[in-house]
């Protein structure tokens, strides 16, 4: 049996970016009600985006405080957003369309989630454990709305954040897609690491990884499968939200 079989939306095109000037963004420096800090400096900064893109990060983010529990975060640190378009491959990051996030802090400095994995994966297992926890969180309700999401098992690139862009999705918000190197992995990370399963992120999406979304499904009281549009957004609603313990 071919896991993904079902998956609805089939890979198409991958869409390509076309570069932009900075006078063709705008200006953000909040994000979520939370003010943007460069994550190297611990600045304050402003960041130039494409505001329709910029618009449907924030109220994602804003999602993410309220399906967490907490008020507005007082920082949200990054690595950045648009770049200037030099010589070679033109990126997400050149057309203004793609952010990378460091952390999320709370008023005061306490860390409410790090995305610095290369800081914090040898910690002592029960640090690791709530930084997991609160990374894939967060990751969930990122891929919820975007189709490409980049986190740390996605290649080394990545260990120090989560690149979230909309070149595919759009506005229209994501959808589950069998193969996706992105998306499966993290499906299975978001199994261990929230849902508490003892899955093995191997990247294909099996029988095991299969049936632990759907008891995911089942346990928020959805059901189906995540390979049905509905699903997928109501499994990663219900990881977001979800506090293991409680």
């Amino acid at each position: 049996l071919d896991a993904g079989r079902d998956v609805a939306a089939p890979p198409g095109p991958r869409p390509v970016p076309t570069a932009a000037a900075r006078e063709d963004r705008a200006p953000f420096d909040h994000l979520g009600g939370a003010r943007l800090h460069y994550e190297i400096t611990g600045d304050p900064v402003t960041l130039s985006m494409d505001p329709t893109f910029a618009g449907h990060l924030d109220a994602t983010l804003a999602a993410h405080w309220a399906a967490a529990g907490w008020s507005t975060p007082a920082r949200l640190t990054s690595y950045g957003a648009w770049i200037d378009h030099q010589d070679g491959a033109t990126s997400w990051h050149h057309a203004g369309r793609a952010f990378d996030i460091g952390a999320v802090q709370a008023e005061g400095g306490t860390e409410l989630v790090s995305c610095r994995y290369d800081l914090w994966r040898g910690a002592e297992d029960a640090v690791r454990r709530a930084a997991e926890e609160a990374y894939w969180r967060l990751a969930a309700s990122l891929h919820r709305e975007f189709a490409y999401v980049l986190t740390y098992l996605y290649d080394a690139a990545h260990h120090n954040h989560i690149h979230v862009d909309n070149g595919a999705s759009g506005t229209e918000g994501s959808v589950f897609r069998g193969r996706s190197p992105a998306q499966v992995p993290d499906v299975q990370a978001m199994c261990r690491h929230v849902w508490g399963y003892d899955l093995q992120i191997t990247g294909t999406f099996d029988r095991d990884t299969r049936a632990a979304t759907e008891e995911v499904l089942d346990l928020a009281g959805e059901g189906g499968r995540i390979t049905t549009p509905e699903g997928w957004r109501a499994f990663l609603a219900a990881t977001a939200a979800h506090r293991p313990g409680t």
